[in-house]
């Protein structure tokens, strides 16, 4: 009972754990008894001849101790002082693949934190959003897979912000931009469609939009074969494609001879369709189908006239009257020239691409219809045969006399200009001369 006489000493021992700097024993109080809060204050460091108190946590252990020395078990208790926010050393934002743009709605936050004490929590938002709930963040490197809204922006921000355990809070903002894809090309602006004579048809796109503004890295053709089958139905069959093709200029394709067929007994009915890819990786939507069928040329030649005379090619695949029609090949130069027969004279052509009296060049890239006009020579108004009228006519072509008659320059040696030499030969028809 007589412990109850003596004097009770509180001694307080402590050490601050970040350093672990340890200070001599306080004696806190001395009194028979103590109940109720106990106020301490952190004691300063010296630090370069500075006092100066440390962030860190202090563990501080009380005994009790008697007059006659004995001591009670030690209680320990801690507390951390933090007065110091997380440092953010880093804080990016990246695409899926770690590019520094994003190509599509998922991009990846990078963010680098440090804090002496802890724990970390961060949260965030994007600029069109709100604050998530605080989550846990370890202190160091941390990447954290976000998805932006739809459709894409032309930049993503994100807003952070991370606190330590006393509150202590840092915040970070960030941007990426976001590279939309290019858009579908307009294939009713581009070609081939229709039908087409060629058999290695050239393929060109429309001109290249991007909604970013980025520049063209490549372009992807896929041409498609349309097979019907014998019950009238349409089987589609992936015929060709080009692969990617890189280049500025590279909506414009040749494709290769011999890939397409283009036989005029079974027609192929063909279409195409575009991609484009631009300077980022993203690709467009492939364009809308454009059709178009392969067939070869066909170049027909009838002759006209009430005189008689034959056309022919240079190669002998024309001889019309008998042979006037002829599949040739695309692009492939034919020659045509006029024969009078007997007693006829050659008054020119007219059609596709020949005029004159002259032998015809013609170059086969689409289909072709030439006449050959002949008629009676000495027939210069065209009746069908050689009579007085024609006399009279020629006679005031020689004087320069003007005339209204139906005027054919059924010249008797082909040179297509009326003169006297059809004259004599004309009066001579009408003697029965010749």
């Amino acid at each position: 009972m007589e412990v109850f006489n003596r004097r009770v000493n509180t001694i307080i021992d402590w050490y601050e754990g970040i350093t672990g700097t340890h200070c001599e024993p306080i004696e806190a109080m001395s009194k028979e008894s103590y109940v109720g809060d106990l106020s301490m204050s952190i004691p300063p460091f010296l630090i370069k001849g500075k006092e100066t108190i440390l962030d860190g946590t202090y563990h501080y252990y009380a005994v009790a101790e008697d007059s006659a020395g004995n001591l009670s078990p030690k209680f320990k208790t801690t507390i951390t002082l933090d007065r110091i926010a997380p440092v953010i050393t880093d804080f990016h934002l990246t695409g899926s693949t770690g590019a520094p743009v994003t190509t599509s709605q998922k991009i990846v936050m990078n963010l680098e934190v440090s804090d002496n004490i802890g724990p970390l929590s961060m949260r965030y938002k994007f600029s069109y959003g709100t604050w998530t709930e605080w989550q846990t963040v370890a202190s160091g490197k941390n990447r954290l897979s976000l998805e932006g809204a739809v459709p894409l922006p032309s930049q993503y921000q994100l807003f952070c912000e991370v606190k330590d355990g006393a509150g202590n809070t840092s915040s970070a903002n960030a941007l990426i931009e976001a590279n939309r894809s290019p858009l579908a090309p307009d294939s009713s602006v581009g070609s081939p469609s229709g039908l087409v004579f060629s058999t290695a048809p050239q393929l060109l796109g429309p001109l290249f939009v991007d909604a970013d503004g980025d520049t063209l890295a490549a372009s992807c053709f896929l041409i498609r074969l349309l097979v019907t089958e014998e019950d009238g139905s349409t089987r589609e069959e992936i015929v060709y494609s080009t692969g990617i093709i890189p280049g500025t200029d590279s909506w414009i394709y040749n494709v290769p001879d011999g890939v397409l067929t283009c036989d005029n007994d079974y027609p192929a009915n063909y279409s195409w369709t575009l991609r484009y890819q631009d300077s980022f990786g993203q690709w467009s939507q492939w364009s809308a189908p454009v059709y178009f069928t392969l067939r070869e040329p066909v170049l027909t030649v009838s002759v006209n006239g009430k005189g008689t005379g034959t056309v022919m090619s240079q190669g002998g695949e024309i001889d019309c009257g008998g042979d006037c029609t002829e599949t040739c090949s695309p692009g492939e130069s034919v020659t045509l020239t006029a024969f009078p027969g007997l007693s006829s004279a050659f008054l020119g052509w007219s059609g596709d691409g020949c005029s004159g009296t002259t032998p015809c060049a013609l170059s086969m890239d689409f289909d072709k219809n030439v006449t050959a006009t002949f008629a009676v020579m000495g027939d210069v108004n065209d009746s069908g045969t050689v009579d007085l009228a024609d006399a009279i006519i020629t006679l005031k072509l020689c004087a320069a006399v003007a005339t209204t008659e139906t005027i054919v320059k059924a010249a008797v040696n082909n040179d297509a200009q009326l003169g006297l030499e059809e004259g004599i030969y004309i009066l001579q028809k009408i003697a029965a001369l010749r």
